[in-house]
């Protein structure tokens, strides 16, 4: 490891040709007790065979690869020497290696791990740093650092296990790939012997979505044409882009070699070159926040995010190691991006300008505004935690921080066929919404040269999403679902309620926690007004409708869930939070006059939502129910029993009051299959998790699963509280 990050300029690479053997090679006896039989008395001869034939993932080309031999740094300096090797040369040892270890480790009894004695391949390398022992392969790995007006941010990735031979089910920086040559031509050996040229085309394939350079071609890349490298090239000369090596490391479970780099890239230079990111790739999916502009803004580099992803999340060793570097080196990495931008990068001052932070402007300008739009985005999971404990008296749904009060969690599932919500007229009970619009003015940024009027107007001005119109919606006024029949009252609402009191509310407690403090209901004027956040007197309370999706294969007893991401860009409140599906606001399909009572039906609703989520259709407003196809073939389903809704529960979000109805719908499997078989992958909303860690549709149902996708860091409280209900009561769900 180098002392301090060095410009990749200064990494020289070296070449040695001719044979170079190895001790360790992946065809060893200790490799072969590790391989499953082919056929009955024949076993598979290397382990990348094995893969191949048994679990292939869709990426799995052998290609050639160069090979580590030798690592040197010195003054702000480094040599790399290399020779030539194949991409299964790598794996046949470094997989070999992680099986090995993982079988020992499953059938260790103390729980201490395996001992040298379980793993004889492992103890054939001897010195995982003798690079002459055993063919050492490395990827690059590329921390991306993108820096915006002051705020630098990085972008991750998830690696698809279904696509990919290693890492599969984990995040990742990105880009990332095999340092080899872009084809098996032997030209592009010499012609893509180059660190950086490696990086650019990793964007190209990762960030881009381009096809891989697989040497179809049929000739050399020819960079100095490339528009993609000709454009980063230009960004490096004008200083407007730097490109690091940070050292090299071995994972410690397979001791796969990774050289690790970061790139740090000016926003407006970013956005340009890469203003179409792709959410999906080859390898897996882009984990970013997006801006309105579609270019990946990322996840903030900052101490605590750095910290929770290093502590919290499923990080790939090599991006770990980038990132845990970067963050030490961090004043080093980003100096130079005095010449864009005075003030403070995320904790590092790179400028003399001083200048008062956003939060302490008593007139929020909108780059201000927005930036506590993004705070509060980044860190849901922990703000929502945080407002939770304002509310200490308030029962919660058991291991989530949704609140609930008495008379909203009924002790069993309640089919929807019991329940039928109750319209109420006349005057409205709860506090006036221009009581409390006015209570968020302080919140609201100038637009111009006048402050928005409300957060809804903010929003459409400086941060539109999508979707963004007011609507007819559903009151709540009061519910009982543990009384005899279990009762719904509503009235008549708008959507922008939802806006200009809940998410003014919940940006009021970001803007305190931005700024250092943990606010006291005394210090948040709006929220001390609305008062109990499940009250129906306190604020006019808008409902959505969270439902769990369960497709359930009796026969297997395998149960499987739906997990929606939502796009920041697309939507309005909670986006960059995971969500079950489907989920819409209760309210009625149309503005016609007969429509209000015509959809005050908690069944129709989450049947156009299954339609319009699932099957990616357009919005309904206008729809004859005892004629529409796809509802006639729902209410078949559940007269014959192989769809089964029920009403779990109703609680409201600690941070925005967004306040959710829980439901859950088992599918039997073959109904599922035949009623969803048009299942989409994104809809107008966000994307979905269609596929599992094991290549089956969805998310397991069961308790690891539940715990993992229901953490706060990643989904939000509605739907969190409903997988957890929904475990609970898995026993009647499932049964029927």
């Amino acid at each position: 490891m180098p002392e301090r990050p060095i410009d990749l300029e200064r990494v020289e690479l070296g070449w040695r040709a001719g044979d170079l053997s190895a001790r360790v090679r992946g065809d060893e006896p200790e490799v072969g007790r590790l391989l499953p039989l082919r056929v009955p008395g024949k076993q598979f001869d290397r382990y990348t065979s094995a893969v191949r034939y048994v679990d292939p993932p869709s990426l799995f080309e052998n290609r050639p690869s160069y090979r580590l031999l030798d690592v040197s740094w010195q003054q702000g300096a480094g040599r790399l020497d290399f020779g030539l090797a194949t991409y299964f040369d790598k794996l046949d040892v470094c997989e070999a290696l992680g099986h090995e270890y993982a079988a020992a480790a499953i059938g260790a009894s103390d729980g201490g791990g395996p001992g040298w004695h379980q793993l004889p391949l492992r103890a054939l390398v001897v010195d995982p740093f003798d690079l002459a022992s055993r063919v050492v392969v490395p990827a690059v790995t590329t921390l991306t650092i993108r820096v915006d007006h002051g705020q630098p941010s990085f972008l991750l990735h998830w690696r698809d296990p279904t696509r990919v031979a290693t890492a599969g089910g984990m995040y990742d920086v990105i880009p990332a790939g095999e340092f080899q040559p872009s084809s098996v031509g032997r030209w592009d050996r010499v012609n893509d012997f180059n660190l950086w040229r490696n990086i650019v085309r990793e964007f190209s394939e990762e960030l881009l979505g381009a096809p891989e350079h697989d040497g179809s071609r049929g000739a050399p890349i020819d960079y100095d044409r490339w528009p993609l490298y000709q454009r980063l090239q230009a960004a490096r000369q004008e200083r407007r882009l730097t490109v690091t090596c940070l050292g090299v490391g071995l994972d410690a479970l397979t001791l796969a070699a990774t050289i690790m780099t970061a790139v740090v890239i000016d926003g407006s230079v970013f956005d340009e070159i890469f203003g179409e990111v792709v959410r999906v790739n080859a390898e897996g999916r882009t984990v970013t926040a997006d801006d309105r502009s579609r270019a990946a803004k990322g996840i903030l580099f900052t101490d605590d995010t750095v910290n929770r992803m290093l502590e919290h999340q499923p990080l790939a060793s090599p991006g770990a190691a980038c990132l845990h570097l970067a963050w030490a080196h961090r004043h080093e990495l980003l100096s130079g991006a005095r010449a864009w931008y005075a003030g403070t990068l995320g904790g590092v001052t790179i400028g003399s300008t001083n200048t008062a932070p956003d939060h302490d402007d008593p007139t929020p300008t909108a780059a201000a505004w927005r930036a506590v739009r993004g705070y509060q985005r980044e860190r849901r999971g922990e703000l929502t935690q945080q407002a939770a404990n304002l509310y200490p008296d308030l029962p919660r749904v058991d291991g989530t921080t949704l609140l609930t009060r008495t008379g909203w969690l009924p002790s069993e599932p309640i089919p929807l066929n019991e329940l039928t919500p109750l319209p109420v007229t006349g005057p409205d009970a709860h506090q006036s919404r221009e009581e409390l619009v006015a209570a968020a003015a302080d919140l609201l940024p100038k637009i111009g040269e006048h402050r928005a009027a409300t957060y809804a107007e903010a929003l459409a001005a400086i941060e539109r999403p999508r979707l963004l119109v007011d609507r007819p919606t559903y009151r709540l006024v009061a519910a009982d679902l543990t009384a005899s029949p279990p009762s719904i009252r509503a009235a008549s609402g708008t959507y922008y309620d939802v806006l200009n009191i809940g998410e003014a509310a919940g940006h009021e407690y970001a803007t305190h926690h931005r700024a250092g403090r943990r606010p006291s209901l005394a210090d948040l004027p709006l929220r001390n007004r609305i008062g109990d956040p499940t009250d129906p007197g306190g604020r006019p309370v808008l409902v959505a409708i969270t439902t769990l999706t369960i497709r359930y294969d009796r026969r297997a007893h395998d149960a499987r869930l739906l997990v929606h991401w939502r796009d920041p860009a697309k939507v309005a409140t909670n986006g960059g939070a995971y969500q079950l599906a489907p989920v819409g606001m209760f309210q009625p399909a149309g503005e016609a006059g007969d429509r209000w009572m015509v959809d005050l039906d908690l069944w129709r609703c989450i049947a156009r939502e299954y339609s319009e989520e699932l099957l990616g259709e357009p919005e309904i407003e206008d729809v004859v129910y005892e004629r529409w196809p796809f509802y006639l073939d729902l209410e078949q389903a559940r007269a014959d029993g192989t769809c089964r809704p029920y009403l779990l529960g109703l609680g409201a979000d600690p941070l925005t009051f967004a306040t959710d109805l829980l439901t859950v719908v088992v599918f039997e499997a073959a109904t599922f299959d035949r009623i969803f078989a048009g299942l989409v992958t994104s809809n107008a909303e966000g994307e979905f998790e269609t596929l599992g860690p094991d290549g089956l549709l969805g998310a397991q149902f069961d308790r690891d699963e539940i715990t993992r996708l229901a953490a706060p860091a990643r989904m939000q409280p509605a739907g969190a509280a409903t997988l957890h209900l929904a475990w609970h009561h898995r026993h009647t769900l499932l049964s029927n």
